[in-house]
């Protein structure tokens, strides 16, 4: 049995996700309970935070006595603090290994602050490199007025400022905890690919596959990819029939052909034909334990030498689900979504029929202005992390856990978990005749 905050936290959620035809279709009904959900998860959209508390006023006003007003009443609160944000200081690495994506984050950030018709706030920039510590440059920020420090971008500079944040200045790290640590001063937003491979479990079980195959890259990446992904999926009730780990590009046929039990139906056809004295007309036989496949690559290049790959060796019957790393990003094969057309990488021919979680700003073709600064094509997902940071920046107050609040990013949809991890929700698309469509 379910608590009543818990029903409510659901209603929320659920009011939050209503696209406007869903919205139209309940408001005609004219239930004031329900209507009241719909009116104030209407309002999460707005930017501006002096606007922001303006209408969770009007709503109050209009909705008093509801179940949602203790919330309204708390984001109100939030929105209010949101406008008190004077300075944010970006404190990322500028110099040294890490420069090129700190260039990138940077570039989207400021597009975004420059794009913002309410700019109301001063953007200082440091280089995060040349502080001993994290904590250390968080100091020096506060020091130079940082209302809110956005950064930093090393995982374990993550743990470090986790120790020093306090409520008075608080943080948007640009990373997850590489401790898995937590402070109620630090929101924490990342591209994290973990959350890509658990929406993915939820899409192939909601579909009704039950036996998956995983394909992913040896290393600590792959291998920390198939733990999260095989606590996922067998917690909600699936099972990895078989796992296919690939190295080198020379090796990808072999690592497919073994997991898919392929050397097994050769060995059995050549025991069977040394029985009889006439050559046997036979045909390998993949295993038929599976239903779906988990392709978990690192690149587009590598999805788009894979699946062809699976077809050949007869899964291509087998839905294929796959993260947004398989999606090309340099300009050169056309891509159509939501009725535009972008230009993207690489023979997308290779990807046809793949389920592929999409950045929302790529599924609706949109353009990221000042991405050509900030590095051009390949910086592309940092450029729009840097831009979702200031619009996040902005509503740090308002974003936190307890508001439940989702925000609709250019890199996913994001809602902060209980730790104050921002947890990514990415659009399905396939890719259909050189096309990537939704799903």
């Amino acid at each position: 049995q379910r608590s009543p905050s818990a029903c409510l936290d659901t209603l929320w959620a659920a009011a939050q996700n209503l696209d406007a035809e869903a919205r139209a279709v309940l408001k005609a009904r004219k239930l004031r309970a329900l209507t009241g959900w719909i009116d104030l998860a209407a309002l999460r959209g707005i930017e501006s935070a002096a606007q922001s508390a303006e209408k969770l006023a009007a709503w109050l006003a209009a909705y008093p006595g509801h179940a949602a007003a203790p919330l309204a009443s708390a984001l109100q609160e939030a929105a209010r603090r949101d406008a008190l944000t004077r300075q944010l200081a970006l404190l990322l690495p500028l110099s040294g290994p890490l420069a090129g994506a700190g260039d990138a984050l940077v570039g989207g950030f400021l597009a975004a602050w420059y794009a913002d018709t309410d700019r109301r706030v001063a953007v200082d920039v440091l280089d995060s490199r040349r502080f001993a510590s994290a904590a250390e440059g968080y100091r020096a920020a506060r020091e130079r007025g940082a209302s809110l420090v956005v950064g930093p971008l090393d995982k374990a500079q993550v743990d470090n400022i986790l120790a020093a944040a306090d409520a008075a200045v608080p943080v948007l790290a640009l990373n997850r905890a590489a401790g898995g640590g937590a402070n109620p001063a630090v929101l924490k937003l990342s591209l994290a690919p973990e959350d890509e491979a658990q929406q993915l479990t939820r899409i192939a079980f909601a579909a009704g596959q039950r036996r998956a195959l995983l394909v992913r890259p040896a290393g600590a990446w792959g291998e920390r990819m198939q733990s999260t992904l095989r606590a996922r999926w067998s917690a909600l009730g699936g099972r990895l029939s078989g796992v296919a780990v690939y190295a080198e590009r020379a090796g990808y046929s072999n690592a497919l052909r073994a997991a898919l039990a392929l050397d097994t139906s050769a060995a059995r056809a050549r025991r069977l034909g040394a029985l009889f004295p006439d050559p046997l007309e036979t045909s390998e036989r993949r295993r038929a334990d599976l239903d779906a496949v988990f392709l978990l690559t690192r690149n587009s290049a590598e999805a788009r030498a894979l699946k062809p790959l699976l077809d050949y060796h007869y899964a291509g019957d087998l839905p294929v689900y796959s993260l947004s790393t398989a999606v090309p990003t340099v300009p050169s094969a056309t891509l159509s979504s939501a009725g535009r057309e972008r230009r993207v990488t690489g023979a997308v021919s290779d990807l046809e029929g793949i389920a592929v979680l999409t950045m929302p700003w790529r599924a609706a073709g949109l353009e990221l202005p000042g991405l050509e600064a900030s590095g051009g094509a390949g910086s592309d997902a940092l450029h729009a992390l840097g831009a979702d940071a200031y619009r996040l920046a902005r509503r740090w107050w308002r974003s936190r856990p307890e508001t439940g609040l989702r925000f609709d990013g250019l890199t996913a949809h994001l809602a902060a978990d209980r730790s104050g991890s921002l947890q990514r929700t990415l659009k399905l698309t396939e890719f259909d005749r050189g096309r990537l469509l939704a799903r």
